[in-house]
């Protein structure tokens, strides 16, 4: 994970980027590779319950991530979740799954996430299906 750049989401406030990885199950934070670079830094996440959007095409522009977070809110609120809030600030996750230089805008998977409040999870959802989410 690197925090080095910069993005605009939201408006004109600069907030820290973080580019991340996911290291396959067959490592462990003592086994996996270790980076060359030392701005890089290897963590353990822990499992959370995120609301996602999902769509092609090109990266998105803070427009669309705006849009697509929106949409997330509201089905957030029709359905009486709420979003994590963690230091005092509900983050907007957005996921690219692709190569950059060869996959073509048309076959490229992006996501939208935020969050969700497990508490608030717990209270309306099936007790079964929450702990298929607590690996």
């Amino acid at each position: 994970e690197t925090n080095d750049n910069k993005n605009s989401w939201f408006g004109n406030k600069k907030k820290n980027t973080k580019v991340s990885f996911v290291i396959g199950s067959k490592y462990t934070l003592s086994t996996v590779p270790r980076p060359k670079n030392k701005n890089v830094r290897i963590r353990q996440v822990k499992g959370h319950l995120l609301a996602v959007t999902s769509f092609s095409g090109k990266p998105p522009s803070d427009e669309r991530v705006k849009k697509e977070r929106s949409r997330i809110d509201d089905a957030l609120s029709q359905s009486g979740l709420n979003p994590s809030i963690e230091n005092g600030d509900d983050e907007t996750f957005v996921y690219g799954y692709h190569d950059p230089f060869i996959t073509p805008n048309l076959l490229r998977k992006n996501e939208v996430a935020v969050m969700v409040c497990e508490k608030s999870a717990k209270e309306i959802m099936d007790e079964d299906w929450l702990s298929l989410t607590e690996g």
